[in-house]
């Protein structure tokens, strides 16, 4: 089963995606090697509680529910962590540029 995993992960796509929360406009910009297991796993980690999720994503959550968050991937990319990172960041300064608000604005200073 592990390895059935396995090679289900490695055939999924990898790129950036986005979290915004529709109640008040913020938005999560990440990376992942596997995009189709990163929405579960965010929503498993936050309906948990769990203390690795960003504080003020995890704060919204709790307040408006599962409902007011979309998750939408903005580009697939190569399965390169370099890569990704870099457009990760590209992105995060992008939407930063724009006038969004950011969960995750503590990468604005890279």
């Amino acid at each position: 089963r592990a390895q059935h995993q396995r090679d289900w992960k490695a055939r999924q796509r990898a790129g950036i995606y986005k979290i915004t929360c529709s109640s008040n406009g913020r938005v999560y910009v990440g990376e992942t090697k596997c995009i189709p297991s990163r929405w579960i796993s965010h929503k498993s980690d936050l309906n948990r509680f769990n203390r690795r999720s960003n504080s003020l994503l995890q704060e919204d959550w709790d307040k408006f529910g599962e409902s007011a968050f979309t998750f939408e991937v903005l580009e697939e990319t190569e399965k390169d962590k370099a890569l990704l990172y870099g457009r990760e960041l590209f992105y995060i300064r992008k939407f930063h540029s724009e006038g969004y608000e950011l969960y995750n604005k503590e990468r604005l200073e890279e």
